[in-house]
């Protein structure tokens, strides 16, 4: 693209990031999200989703607390989305404590779990 005289930006990134998460080419989304960072061009909240989903499916959970405080420490907030991922994340890997403790601090901070997620939370 460069080559062409475009230059990438946010949602190119993060389309291109959720492209190769889907088809299962982690090291290749992780790659295109550290040249995103190192270009100056810092992910938003739908790229941080994007990540946190994937990592989630693949029950990652130390990965996904990560990308959750890069998120915090960059001053991205979590929404409801968010939230509900981490929530059925921990649910996947048999953490209630945890994902109650999410659903807590989601109530906390403005947000209500969706139907799904109580749904998802109760089959555990």
């Amino acid at each position: 693209m460069a080559e062409r005289g475009f230059k990438p930006n946010v949602i190119t990134y993060s389309s291109l990031i959720h492209g190769f998460c889907i088809s299962g080419q982690w090291t290749e989304a992780t790659n295109l999200f550290s040249r995103m960072v190192t270009e100056d061009i810092f992910p938003n909240i739908v790229t941080f989703i994007i990540f946190l989903d994937t990592i989630c499916k693949q029950r990652m959970k130390e990965k996904a607390e990560e990308i959750l405080e890069l998120m915090n420490h960059k001053g991205v907030k979590p929404n409801e989305i968010t939230y509900s991922i981490m929530i059925k994340g921990y649910c996947l890997q048999a953490e209630l404590d945890k994902a109650r403790d999410v659903s807590v601090l989601m109530i906390t901070n403005g947000f209500s779990p969706s139907l799904a997620t109580h749904m998802f939370v109760n089959a555990y």
